[in-house]
């Protein structure tokens, strides 16, 4: 993601988020750490070959291998994204565990909220 490879996240379901959400990406282990931050700046759903067709350049996967996930699926999803970043410092496993109860990789989707 950093170095602009890919900048679209797909999905087999719709999530409940909007553009202009934060999203924050964990590395599964052995790094086990979110490491990036990015901001969601469109969520599209559409069949999955007119998502290939948009934004093959932007998931960083193979036609295979995007066929693979989206077998059995009439609409899917992708998540734009922009602003991706590193952030510092690095959240590990140990602490998305004191801070998110129950957090249990791997997660297909976690919200994370502030304490008032």
């Amino acid at each position: 993601m950093l170095n602009g490879t890919k900048t679209a996240e797909l999905r087999r379901r719709p999530l409940r988020i909007y553009p202009g959400t934060q999203i924050w990406v964990y590395s599964k282990m052995p790094r086990g750490r979110v490491e990036l931050v990015a901001t969601a700046d469109e969520i599209v759903a559409s069949s999955p070959r007119k998502l290939w067709n948009l934004y093959q350049a932007r998931v960083a996967i193979s036609a295979p291998e995007f066929d693979s996930y989206f077998a059995g699926v009439d609409v899917g999803y992708a998540i734009l994204l922009r602003d991706i970043r590193v952030l510092k410092p690095t959240m590990g496993l140990p602490t998305l565990r004191r801070t998110s109860k129950g957090f249990h990789p791997p997660q297909f989707f976690k919200r994370l909220g502030t304490k008032p």
